[in-house]
């Protein structure tokens, strides 16, 4: 598969945009795509770090005069512009000659994924002789979009609903925080993160790839008060940032400060850290990731409303903006923090943000056979999206009970299930490592009662009969003279053809059938 990807960093833009779509590239790449790059060369570009990824890139001129003075006028940029279109760096019909070039020696690609405010549906349809698919990643709702996929991982409560007559009707959505495009060694650090809970000792500043307002040099200002000196900090810069002149200076008149460099172990960082001082992009995922109580400052408007939304969650302090937030504004936050750290360390862990959102959204890409799905046991590391999964709007419709489950709750049914010798659970997953779904044998009396569920994203795949049947063989050749009992809900009609097409049989009471293997060397 060939996937183009057009998107730019600067010292405006800032580095958030190319960052994910390294982490989708990375996922895309590790399944057997060809990904190139689509970049200007804008001041503050991360051109070079995009081929130290291993990736080809297109790169696009920044000083576009010319071409600008040809097409003026003569686009409806001018006549529509877009909040953002300076961002871009030429007019969007300049753009789309530009990207055309670049492209069409290897055209068509199978996909074209556009992550760029100042590009809309008038880009995305020019370019669709270039590629049979669109997909758009977006934050901020605010112009219309020709694309077959939507991608915001943004939190808000009717994410849906800000994309009304925006997008095509059968676009579809891939939105909230479960798609939040991470690089996979923040999968791996995760299962650490709950090692906190000592104090505050440490502290992480990071306010991204440039901060052109230097609030890392308000922030370790404030760090400098007296009663802050026994705090170690961290501090992390971009190579564009203006000021490490000035933040070298800082660091070297207080103790127990370090300045890196946009460093590779830069997860490692945020692990040791209590608490993050930082910026509303990218990161906010990063620290949410890892159940880093952070303060936030924003560095952009179109950062505000996601933040906002976080803040009254009580999953970040926001303070306010970078232009305008003052040195003891910022000591005072992290005074708030340390007298109340247990209660930003309560974070729910129900999965918010669980670093699988780059395997979630390249599988929507490139979907996985079949015949190479595979079964694991499960383990406790998997709690949190079997709590996902439990509450699934549709699990919860066709569970005899339907009212939602807490997370005490489902902390200790799931850790009662899974160390119970009469119970088998495991777990679905693709070559990669992404779960796609459980099933579960109940034994009693030498009877198994099963249970299963897919993920929502992947129904309608005919995985369910390839779970279930994987389940039952599993378990047959563990347990062969135990039966398997299945209770359906009448009206769940594609279980009820599921286990009808294993031959179970089945007896209806009720509204419920019960169905019966007659045994468990089922032919598929």
């Amino acid at each position: 598969m060939k996937i183009a990807v057009r998107v730019d960093a600067s010292l405006q833009i800032g580095t958030g945009h190319a960052v994910r779509c390294l982490a989708l590239a990375g996922e895309l790449r590790h399944k057997g795509a060809y990904v190139l790059f689509v970049c200007r060369e804008h001041p503050g570009n991360v051109c070079d770090t995009i081929t130290a990824e291993g990736f080809e890139i297109a790169r696009l001129g920044f000083d576009q005069g010319d071409d600008n003075n040809d097409e003026k006028g003569g686009h409806e940029d001018a006549i529509n512009p877009l909040a953002h279109a300076e961002w871009l760096g030429a007019d969007q019909k300049v753009d789309v000659r530009q990207s055309i070039n670049a492209l069409q020696k290897d055209a068509p690609w199978d996909w074209l994924i556009v992550d760029h405010y100042a590009i809309d549906h008038r880009w995305e349809t020019s370019m669709r002789k270039m590629a049979n698919k669109v997909m758009v990643i977006d934050d901020i709702a605010d112009r219309v979009h020709d694309c077959d996929i939507l991608l915001d991982q943004n939190y808000f409560e009717d994410p849906e609903s800000r994309y009304t007559n925006l997008v095509p009707s059968a676009c579809c959505f891939l939105l909230g925080p479960r798609f939040a495009l991470l690089r996979p060694e923040f999968l791996k650090a995760r299962r650490f993160a709950q090692c906190r809970g000592n104090g505050i000792n440490r502290a992480l500043v990071y306010f991204g790839g440039n901060d052109p307002d230097n609030i890392t040099g308000k922030t370790l200002s404030a760090l400098c008060s007296p009663e802050l000196e026994n705090l170690k900090v961290e501090v992390v810069v971009g190579p564009q940032n203006p000021n490490k002149k000035s933040l070298q200076k800082i660091v070297k008149r207080r103790p127990r400060t370090r300045l890196h460099n946009q460093p590779p172990y830069f997860v490692e960082l945020m692990l040791r850290a209590d608490l993050a001082v930082g910026g509303g992009g990218t990161t906010t995922w990063e620290r949410l990731c890892l159940n880093l109580p952070s303060i936030v400052i924003t560095q952009a408007d179109n950062q505000e409303p996601l933040t906002a939304s976080l803040h009254n969650q009580g999953l970040v302090n926001w303070i306010g903006h970078s232009r305008s937030i003052t040195e003891e504004e910022i000591k005072i936050a992290i005074f708030e923090t340390i007298s109340r750290y247990d209660e930003c360390l309560s974070f729910s862990g129900c999965g918010l943000v669980d670093a699988m959102g780059a395997l979630r959204v390249a599988e929507t890409i490139m979907p996985t056979e079949k015949s190479a799905l595979r079964l694991r046991q499960a383990v406790f590391s998997d709690m949190e999206i079997y709590y996902d999964w439990a509450n699934d709007p549709e699990t919860r419709q066709q569970s005899f009970q339907q009212k939602p489950i807490t997370w005490p709750e489902h902390v200790e049914w799931f850790a009662g299930k899974l160390l119970c010798t009469d119970v088998i659970m495991m777990v679905m997953e693709t070559p990669h490592g992404l779960p796609v779904g459980q099933v579960r044998f109940d034994i009693q009396n030498n009877v198994a009662t099963i249970n299963y569920s897919v993920d929502s994203l992947y129904r309608g795949r005919g995985w369910g009969k390839t779970l279930v049947f994987s389940g039952i063989q599993r378990f047959a050749a563990c347990f062969p003279n135990i039966r398997i009992k299945a209770l359906v809900k009448e009206e769940n009609v594609p279980s009820c053809k599921l286990f009808e097409t294993l031959n179970f049989s089945s007896t209806a009471n009720n509204g419920i059938i019960t169905y019966y293997s007659e045994k468990n060397d089922i032919n598929q």
